[in-house]
């Protein structure tokens, strides 16, 4: 007998930053309105290093909100999300045992970055998943940027764009003013190259090396020796996981986040994260359409 479930995901469920934490508000959203939600691990191409589950998906599973289907398992749902391309790269080698009223993709990561680095071909994913549930998928952007990197790819695309979700309420922060006497800024995300900006100068316009302003980073400064030859001895810098991000947002006041031009940001979920507790973000000019 198949498991039923309304929504299944079909994602990696070790993914480190952004995926994983709106795959956690989806399913938080979605099982407190009342739904039945399943998950299927799939193995990214774009993850090298053995992981575990995300924590936050870890909780899912262990509190009951989120059913990890087993592999061969038989499913019957009303709605399969392809929660990142990449997870369909490679062919999975026919039918899955899932039977879907409804199958979409949600591209949360656009095919090729500005330097050339390709994550997935969208033809061959979208055959591949007709592969795998013997029907043809609609594609759902999550942003306008990521739905211009896939349009005249032969993907049928949505409408609309996926709009990413977020409880408010849980990660607002009570503020009365400037959580100090000095102005803090601060970013936080993956550590990665790609995250800072590779012009020095840009680099300590956004994040200063003056005194009279505190800087805080929770991620880590991987990929900042390319730029700096040291950390600035006024910032003060976090490794990535080691606190949760509505703490680390409540003890700023600015949220700055600009990054290397070869990174094509599809979303970014660290500034609907830092709006919501309350932060001003300043932000480059790419994401006023977003």
């Amino acid at each position: 007998m198949a498991t039923v479930v309304d929504v299944l995901y079909l994602t990696d469920l070790r993914f480190p930053g952004g995926t994983s934490s709106s795959l956690v508000e989806e399913v938080r959203a979605a099982a407190d309105g009342g739904y039945r939600i399943g998950a299927i691990q799939m193995e990214s191409s774009s993850l090298r290093a053995d992981r575990t589950f995300q924590e936050g998906v870890q909780r899912l599973l262990d509190d009951g909100a989120l059913e990890l289907i087993r592999p061969g398992e038989s499913v019957r749902c009303g709605l399969a999300i392809v929660k990142h391309p990449t997870v369909f790269v490679e062919s999975v080698g026919g039918r899955l045992p899932v039977e879907a009223d409804r199958v979409i993709v949600v591209a949360g990561q656009v095919p090729v970055d500005a330097n050339g680095t390709r994550y997935y071909e969208p033809d061959e994913v979208h055959e591949h998943v007709v592969e795998a549930f013997g029907t043809s998928p609609a594609w759902w952007p999550v942003s306008p940027t990521v739905r211009a990197h896939l349009e005249g790819s032969g993907v049928l695309l949505s409408n609309d764009d996926w709009v990413e979700v977020i409880d408010v309420d849980a990660w607002r922060v009570a503020r009365t003013g400037s959580v100090g006497p000095e102005p803090v800024i601060g970013r936080h995300g993956r550590p990665s190259r790609l995250k800072w900006p590779s012009d020095p100068a840009e680099l300590l316009a956004a994040y200063p090396s003056d005194s009279g302003v505190r800087v805080r980073v929770l991620g880590g400064a991987d990929g900042l020796e390319e730029v700096v030859a040291t950390v600035p001895d006024q910032w003060e810098v976090l490794p990535f996981g080691s606190m949760p991000a509505q703490e680390f947002l409540a003890g700023i006041d600015f949220f700055v986040y600009f990054h290397h031009p070869d990174l094509v940001e599809a979303f970014g979920r660290t500034v609907i994260e830092a709006l919501s507790a309350g932060c001003v973000a300043i932000l480059p000019p790419h994401f006023q359409e977003l």
